[in-house]
């Protein structure tokens, strides 16, 4: 594959509810309530907007990564099915369940909101989950699984993986100079103005005249490996207190005060089994950048679209080496 083709290799990696674009097409993909081209879409200012228009765009903004995830996937169920490894409705199902446990602490009304959110539907990530059910079955042929190596598994990376961590909320208000600091620190235990205040009129953070310079809730650890002198400086407050001295993050100064600080919570093994089991088997799978190249060249690509050529690419075997010299030739 030339260097100019990107990898579709990398399309299966993709944290499916972390691209809207790309779920978006993959949702559009097969769904057969959508209107006709030219059903209204929209207006704007009283001029129509057709569906057409909205299917240009879209192929204009996700339409490469569309066509690579439609041939890759293709692909995938027929090999899937080819080798009885197809998810049942009942397998999909039960790992809807557990994304909606894992992801929303099994709240429905968060999942929903969700889904409105990025522009989904329930069956448009039944779709997604079956995908990844066929991707690992078929990279995972052979692997066995013991209760032991689960244990271990989870042993091993329970705090990293499955444990809900610490987490701080608090407010900052973030200067240039630590004289400015120092200026807003007095001006806030003077009371003439509150922090929120401090954080909309003082920050250079653009976002903190909305939201009075309020972060989080963000993982301590994260925190720590990312911020040090914030992580020290907050660990030292009660909530609602303020620093009593500015403090020095890279070329800048920030003032802090404690919002909220929430402990962490140990995850128990039998909770998280089903997504022990799931991450041990990624860990054992066979590397996609081996698997896929020789699973796609077993297919053959007709009738693609001139604009999306170049997606059917990775289905190419790749050119003969060179003959050695003097393999078979002249001397």
């Amino acid at each position: 594959m030339s260097s100019t083709n990107r990898s579709p290799l990398s399309l299966r990696r993709l944290l499916w509810w972390a691209v809207p674009a790309g779920l978006l097409a993959g949702s559009i993909v097969g769904d057969p309530s959508l209107p006709a081209a030219d059903a209204p879409f929209a207006s704007v200012n009283g001029v129509s907007l057709s569906y057409g228009s909205f299917f240009d765009m879209l192929q204009d903004l996700a339409g490469r990564e569309a066509a690579e995830r439609l041939l890759i996937e293709e692909a995938i169920r027929q090999e899937a099915v080819r080798l009885s490894l197809d998810p049942t409705p009942e397998a999909i199902e039960a790992r809807l369940k557990e994304l909606v446990a894992e992801r929303f602490d099994g709240d429905m009304v968060q999942f929903t909101g969700w889904l409105a959110s990025e522009g989904a539907t329930e069956e448009s990530v039944k779709r997604r989950l079956a995908s990844d059910i066929r991707d690992l079955s078929l990279r995972t042929q052979g692997v066995t699984v013991t209760d032991e190596e689960l244990h271990k598994w989870y042993d091993a990376n329970h705090e990293k993986l499955y444990d809900r961590p610490p987490l701080v909320k608090f407010r900052q208000v973030v200067t240039v100079t630590k004289e400015q600091a120092e200026d807003v620190l007095k001006k806030i235990r003077a009371g003439e103005v509150d922090f929120f205040g401090a954080a909309a009129r003082f920050s250079v953070d653009p976002a903190a005249k909305d939201t009075g310079g309020l972060v989080g809730p963000v993982p301590e650890i994260s925190l720590k490996e990312q911020t040090p002198a914030l992580f020290d400086a907050l660990s030292k407050l009660q909530v609602y207190q303020t620093t009593p001295e500015p403090v020095a993050q890279g070329d800048k100064w920030v003032i802090l005060m404690l919002v909220e600080r929430t402990a962490g919570k140990s995850t128990p093994y039998e909770q998280v089994v089903s997504h022990i089991r799931r991450d041990y088997l990624v860990s054992k799978a066979v590397p996609e950048d081996k698997f896929y190249p020789e699973l796609l060249r077993k297919f053959r690509i007709d009738g693609l679209p001139s604009r999306y050529r170049a997606a059917a690419a990775a289905f190419e075997a790749p050119p003969p080496a060179p003959a050695a010299e003097g393999a078979g030739g002249r001397p």
